[in-house]
C-alpha cells in the first residue's frame, strides 16, 4: 500500500460511505467489502462510472489475488448495470505505481467504465508499448506503471511510465474527435445526475 498523503479519492470514498447527504458525484452506486462504485466526475458520456478501492492502493494489480478476484465479481455485476449492459463498455485503468502516476490524476485504484467505447480498447496500442502480461495477477507480480484496457473483444496491458496526466481520456478524445481532454474543465454534472438517477431507478444501488 503506497504512502498516503492527501488523497481526493479517499475523501470521495469516505463521503460516499457516510450516511449523510453527499454531493451527487460521490453517490454510492454499488459497494462490496473492498470496492465502491461512484459516478465519474467529468464523464465522457452519461453512465460513465468508476470502481474505486476503499483502501488506499496504487492500482488494481497491486491489490493482490483477493482484491482482483473481488474486482472481477464487481465487473460481472457492472455488465448488467444501466448504460453498460449493451456489452460495448470500455473498462480501463491508469495503473499507478508508488513513484509514477501512469497518467492518472490521483494515485489510488480507480477503474473507469465508459459506455459505448469498447471498440477502442485495442487502439491504445497505437501509441503505447504492449506489456507481455496476460492478466492482472501477472502485472501485480511484475510491478511498474501500466494502462489496462478491456472490452468484449479482449484485453491488454500497456507500458505507462512517465505518461501525461489523463492519457486515457486524451486517447479517447482523439479517437472520437473531441477536445474535452481535461475532465476538470468539463465536469458535466448533468450527466452525473443522469447516471445516478438511472442507477436508482434500476434498483442497482446497494
Amino acid at each position: 500500500m503506497p504512502k498516503k498523503q492527501f488523497c481526493a479519492l479517499c475523501v470521495a470514498v469516505s463521503e460516499a460511505m457516510s450516511r449523510a447527504e453527499t454531493p451527487v458525484h460521490n453517490k454510492r452506486l454499488l459497494e462490496t467489502s473492498q470496492f465502491i462504485v461512484l459516478p465519474s466526475v467529468g464523464p465522457l458520456v452519461p453512465g460513465h462510472v468508476m470502481v474505486v478501492s476503499k483502501g488506499h492502493f496504487a492500482s488494481l494489480a497491486s491489490m493482490g489475488v483477493d482484491g482482483i478476484r473481488e474486482y472481477e465479481s464487481v465487473a460481472g455485476r457492472l455488465r448488467g448495470a444501466p448504460f453498460l449492459r449493451d456489452g460495448n463498455a470500455l473498462e480501463t485503468e491508469h495503473g499507478s505505481a508508488e513513484d509514477d502516476k501512469a497518467g492518472a490524476c490521483v494515485i489510488h485504484t480507480h477503474v473507469h467504465w465508459i459506455p459505448g467505447m469498447g471498440q477502442f480498447w485495442g487502439e491504445f496500442g497505437e501509441g503505447l508499448a504492449l506489456r507481455p502480461e496476460k492478466c492482472l495477477q501477472e502485472v501485480g507480480v511484475s510491478g511498474g506503471a501500466y494502462i489496462f484496457a478491456r472490452a468484449r473483444g479482449g484485453q491488454a496491458f500497456f507500458e505507462a511510465r512517465g505518461l501525461r496526466s489523463q492519457t486515457i481520456r486524451r486517447i479517447l478524445c482523439d479517437l472520437v474527435d473531441r477536445d474535452d481532454t481535461d475532465w476538470m474543465q468539463a465536469l458535466r454534472l448533468n450527466w452525473v445526475e443522469e447516471t445516478v438517477k438511472a442507477w436508482l431507478e434500476d434498483g442497482q444501488r446497494v
